[in-house]
């Protein structure tokens, strides 16, 4: 089962060939459900878990269907009860509408996909990088060799830069009209997606026509100097409660 917004007749093309050819050669039948969409659209934000458990629990069979998802109602009031009862109506509807959404995708008999999964790490990213963190990224830390590790258990400065792991649902964009240059959204962000520049004008020169900026309006007295609050998608993680929930406030 994949969570993405492609559907039954148009996932298949949007596979990486080794995992088409993963799927064909163990017989796997493949299902598909946009928990994102779902999720978004009940107004539960990026919080996919109590759809993608429905599904699970709908094609793995564990229980008769009605049993798992009582129980999983049961559950959603034990867990979400003292948030009140919205919240746990919320979830009743993703339970609801999780199947409505879960599709059976035509598994075809040959592999014709040409997307190739792309490096997890650049190719001249550091030795350190290419032969423990990335591999970390990737699911293999446990076939990572001791002798690779440092031996105070330290990792090298700096490494973080080549985390992207590019899985946010919703990326935050910078509004130059309405930002009060307060700069709490690059605070409040885990991930450093949003982060705080300024430079002077003249340094706009050749810039293309599409770089956004604003004059600088938080410190008195600096003139010529123009602010940007450039966003890094690749670390985005779409959580939705940090940078893009701090600038709506500050926009109303």
């Amino acid at each position: 089962m994949l969570n993405c917004p492609y559907g039954p007749d148009e996932v298949w093309d949007e596979l990486p060939r080794k995992v088409q050819e993963q799927i064909v050669d163990m017989k796997l039948r493949f299902f598909v459900v946009d928990a994102s969409g779902v999720a978004m659209g009940l107004g539960l934000g990026p919080r996919i878990n109590t759809i993608l458990q429905t599904c699970f629990f709908h094609l793995s069979n564990v229980m008769p269907p009605d049993e798992a998802i009582a129980q999983i109602k049961h559950f959603i009031e034990k867990t979400y009860g003292a948030k009140g009862n919205a919240v746990v109506k919320l979830n009743f509807a993703a339970v609801d509408a999780a199947l409505a959404a879960l599709h059976e995708v035509t598994v075809f008999d040959k592999v014709a996909g040409t997307l190739e999964i792309p490096p997890i790490v650049p190719v001249n990213a550091p030795e350190f990088v290419r032969k423990v963190s990335g591999e970390i990224m990737a699911g293999r830390g446990d076939a990572i060799p001791v002798s690779w590790m440092p031996a105070d258990g330290t990792f090298p400065g700096g490494t973080t830069q080549f985390e992207k792991r590019n899985i946010a649902v919703e990326v935050p964009i910078w509004e130059p009209d309405l930002c009060l240059q307060c700069g709490q959204c690059s605070i409040v962000c885990p991930h450093s997606v949003i982060r705080a520049k300024t430079y002077p004008t003249e340094a706009l020169t050749g810039a293309p026509a599409g770089f956004k900026s604003a004059p600088v309006n938080a410190i008195r007295g600096w003139c010529g100097i123009r602010s940007r609050f450039p966003t890094g998608g690749g670390q985005a993680d779409g959580a939705g409660t940090g940078s893009i929930e701090q600038a709506r406030s500050q926009s109303r």
